[in-house]
């Protein structure tokens, strides 16, 4: 357990072995979801698998959602741990490029797996929407019905996960999600240091404004897993962390 500004994140420290993995949940989830990825690289790789605030076993702030604050959060669990550099990978919210842009100096590598980075237009449109309903006083099942339609087979357990989330982080999170999804993104992408892995599953980006802003972007797809791959495609995304492994030696 790490202290952030007085704000208690909870994490795991497992394996050995350089370049560490620093892993970043999905809003609405928790590590967990990683477990899989976890079992594989920990034989050859330290691994922290994070919690971030308002997830899982991280302590729930009434306030300070962002995902600035959350790629800070981070940050601070990688230098209480002694972690200098790692390959950071974050499931759709865009925390590990946050943290790669902002610490340079932390980022081996960057993987996004299905990142909710350059969302095309009518898609930004239906998030706007979910938003409206989500200040709304039927906000959970606003929640369920659009998460749930996009987690496939995985469905019961993400719809599960929303059913006990608390309120307090779903709204600012949400807006700064769609918030990002522009200039922040385009500038973020063209500022980052280090190579960088898109895992794309089911997240409808725009793929050519991704290998504009970052025109060395690795861009590997996992057809028909939909947007949690790595509780859908758990050998495919373990190996493609092999693969961008040797990238970064």
């Amino acid at each position: 357990m790490a202290t952030a500004q007085s704000v208690r994140i909870a994490y795991d420290d497992v394996g050995q072995g350089d370049p560490s993995v620093v892993l970043m949940h999905g809003l609405f989830e928790d590590r967990t979801y990683y477990a899989d990825q976890v079992r594989h690289l920990s034989a050859r790789h330290r691994v922290l698998n994070i919690d971030l605030r308002g997830h899982g076993g991280s302590d729930v702030p009434e306030d300070g959602y962002s995902l600035d604050v959350l790629a800070d959060d981070v940050a601070r669990v990688c230098d209480e741990a002694g972690v200098k550099q790692a390959v950071l990978c974050g499931h759709s919210m865009a925390v590990a490029l946050k943290v790669a842009v902002r610490r340079p100096d932390l980022a081996a590598g960057v993987m996004l797996l299905d990142g909710a980075v350059l969302i095309v237009p009518p898609a930004l449109e239906g998030l706007q929407q979910l938003i409206n309903a989500v200040e709304g006083d039927g906000w959970r099942e606003a929640l369920l019905g659009y998460f749930g339609r996009v987690a496939g087979p995985v469905a019961d357990r993400v719809r599960t996960d929303i059913s006990e989330a608390p309120r307090a982080y779903a709204l600012p999170m949400l807006r700064d999600i769609v918030a990002c999804n522009g200039a922040a993104h385009v500038e973020e992408l063209a500022r980052l240091e280090c190579p960088l892995l898109y895992v794309h599953g089911a997240m409808p980006l725009d793929l050519d404004q991704l290998r504009q802003a970052q025109p060395d972007v690795i861009v590997e797809t996992i057809p028909d897993a939909g947007h949690y791959l790595m509780l859908t495609a758990p050998d495919r995304v373990n190996a493609l962390f092999d693969q961008f492994m040797e990238v970064i030696r």
